[in-house]
């Protein structure tokens, strides 16, 4: 941890003095970029549960002291990733669940952020998405492809729906 740097932002020092950093690529850049204005930050969230855990409290409150901080807080919520997932063993994917399902635990995930953060349309409101936006038609088509091969070669799992992830995962929400 670097503890020779002498943050000037409010964002910056605030997650230094919370312990909220311990590596960082270009701290002298996040906070320069933090000085000038506002920024975006974002976290991502699969939506394999109804509700998040207390494992969840680090990461929903740096998004909190983002937005203590003046800048903007961005939930990606995982609709299109959590129909694939990272499978537990690497011999089958996760099961899949419905666009129901998902769409319900997406619902109870949002209620978890109410006391935390502040959704709106202003600049610093936390937003949130959801990376199935633009996407289903896509990861159903990797999953079919997916069944045709496993039924032809036997070999179950890592195939396009785990590659189509990596990739969703890889967007930046901001854009």
């Amino acid at each position: 941890m670097n503890t020779d740097f002498r943050a000037k932002s409010d964002l910056v020092r605030v997650l230094q003095e919370r312990g909220h950093i311990y590596q960082a690529t270009d701290l002298a850049g996040l906070d320069a970029a933090a000085l000038k204005g506002p920024v975006s930050g974002y976290i991502g969230f699969d939506a394999t549960a109804s509700s998040l855990h207390v494992g969840n409290l680090v990461q929903i409150m740096t998004l909190r002291r983002l937005q203590q901080t003046g800048h903007r807080p961005i939930v990606l919520m995982g609709g299109a990733t959590t129909k694939v997932g990272d499978p537990s063993d690497k011999t089958s994917q996760r099961p899949l669940l419905t666009d129901e399902v998902i769409a319900a635990n997406i619902a109870g995930i949002r209620r978890a952020f109410a006391p935390f953060l502040r959704f709106g349309e202003r600049p610093t409101d936390a937003v949130m998405l959801d990376n199935a936006e633009g996407d289903a038609v896509s990861l159903e088509f990797a999953n079919e492809c997916d069944d045709v091969l496993e039924q032809r070669r036997g070999d179950p799992g890592g195939g396009l729906v785990e590659q189509h992830q990596r990739r969703l995962q890889q967007q930046d929400p901001g854009k």
